[in-house]
């Protein structure tokens, strides 16, 4: 009864503060907006960008996707395949903001979340006739958290109106039919709306308490996510039945940061909290998607399981097709690692269930390469237990992207103060970040560094 009661209230509250905010950008079409280019030298071709939503309050998310849409009755051959292509490599230097109100622009710069940087083989594919094919989705904050005070977003919040600004979102898609090389430029203009004070002012005060050195690192196309690097002493471990996990499995994406460590709440409570104090946007989805699997997690008999869980199902349901491939790919991935690791394996497998989605069938590694057998140790080799292999390879603990990894590579280069260029089995090469290495693999990397002051190839890879 008392849940039921507590349930009355927190929708009670919901629904008056939703109310509060008269002007919701949830009154606009769900429905993504579509524009279409079509290519110069083969009409029925088209590149098509589909964007959602195109009406945000400032500090939301907005999520596009470009295919290659085959309008003719005929297939079309030989177009680059960009499948194997992660977003940050798809759409570096890519997304341009700007506004004629405004003196600035604003590069948008995606966010490299496994410290690698994969070299890619072409790989071509045909489009059936009246087909489309993904090229490429992601998802932008306007802004990211770590560019608040970029010039741009500072001019924006200083000269925003109550109607608010609008904005011009350009997509810069490269493409290839051929072997000749294109680009087209998708425009499409995003009103940007001013978010309620005090929550902008939480969001300032985010971006304040964030120590910089949480931030990703940029360059001129990309920023180097440090998430896979942090440890509980950086604060935002999340308690679940009384043990703590690390933020970034209960939040739609490792790079959102809006909340993120050490801003985010680690208490289910704290989340509702949260969520109670935003207007209905993007935003807000992003915390009612950890409040509502939170909210099943920690539910303590079957009953609240299932109220809960049909919460979650019915809320993801209710999303836009479009925005909801989105929630529900990071759900996947995350119940896959909440069956494999973690006490909540009945939980998870309850959700995929109503998802028609067999856990067990899911590679575990979702690796960042194919040829997987090439980077890893072998069973025996892991039995065994020694950290030095008969090849000369050692065997490395890496916080990858999804999931932890073992590898059996070599270092053969140091590159510059946080990187390191491996070798695996097959001579390939890649470089990775040394904070994603497990502690014991840093102490030992460090040791190598001193006595290889000058940097550069190793005589000897990986042994000192």
């Amino acid at each position: 009864m008392k849940h039921i009661l507590r349930r009355a209230l927190s929708i009670t509250l919901i629904i008056l503060f939703a109310m509060s905010c008269e002007t919701s950008v949830y009154s606009q079409s769900k429905e993504p907006t579509i524009v279409e280019v079509a290519d110069v030298d083969n009409p029925d071709l088209r590149l098509t960008l589909e964007i959602y939503p195109t009406e945000i309050y400032f500090g939301d998310v907005v999520f596009f996707a470009t295919y290659y849409n085959n309008v003719s009755n005929k297939t079309i051959d030989k177009c680059l395949d960009f499948n194997d292509y992660p977003s940050f490599i798809t759409y570096s230097n890519s997304v341009t903001i700007t506004s004629p109100q405004l003196e600035h622009e604003y590069l948008w710069r995606p966010e490299n979340t496994s410290g690698a940087i994969p070299s890619m083989a072409k790989r071509y594919v045909s489009i059936p006739k009246n087909e489309k094919r993904l090229i490429g989705m992601t998802d932008v904050e306007l802004p990211p958290l770590e560019d608040w005070n970029d010039p741009f977003w500072k001019e924006l919040r200083e000269k925003m109106t109550p109607d608010g600004i609008v904005c011009q979102f350009q997509v810069a898609q490269r493409y290839e039919i051929r072997s000749v090389k294109r680009k087209v430029v998708f425009s499409q203009d995003i009103l940007i709306k001013p978010r309620p004070e005090e929550e902008t002012a939480l969001l300032d005060k985010w971006f304040n308490d964030t120590p910089k050195n949480l931030f990703p690192e940029g360059n001129d196309s990309t920023k180097f996510s440090k998430v896979n690097s942090l440890g509980r002493d950086d604060g935002g471990f999340i308690v679940v039945d009384g043990k703590e996990y690390n933020p970034k499995h209960f939040v739609r994406s490792v790079t959102f940061k809006k909340p993120f460590v050490p801003n985010n709440p680690t208490t289910l409570e704290g989340w509702r909290e949260l969520d109670s104090k935003f207007c209905d946007g993007t935003l807000r989805d992003e915390i009612k998607y950890t409040r509502l699997l939170l909210e099943y997690l920690e539910a303590d008999d079957v009953d609240k399981a299932e109220y809960s869980k049909k919460e979650m199902t019915d809320w993801i349901d209710s999303l836009p097709k479009f925005q909801r491939q989105f929630f529900f790919g990071s759900l996947v991935k995350e119940c896959f690692w909440f069956y494999n690791g973690t006490p909540f394996a009945e939980k998870s497998k309850g959700l995929m269930d109503y998802f028609h989605v067999e856990l067990t069938t899911l590679n575990p590694r979702y690796p960042r390469h194919r040829h997987l057998e090439s980077m890893e140790p072998t069973t025996e080799e892991i039995a065994n237990g020694s950290k030095t292999l008969q090849d000369g390879c050692r065997m490395w603990i890496y916080n990858g992207p999804v999931f932890t990894e073992t590898l059996a590579a070599k270092i053969v280069q140091f590159k510059g103060p946080n990187r390191v260029t491996v070798q695996y089995r097959n001579l390939r090469m890649e470089d990775l970040n040394i904070d994603q290495f497990s502690k014991e693999d840093q102490k030992y990397i460090q040791e190598m560094k001193d006595k290889n002051p000058s940097g550069g190839l190793l005589n000897s890879a990986g042994k000192h």
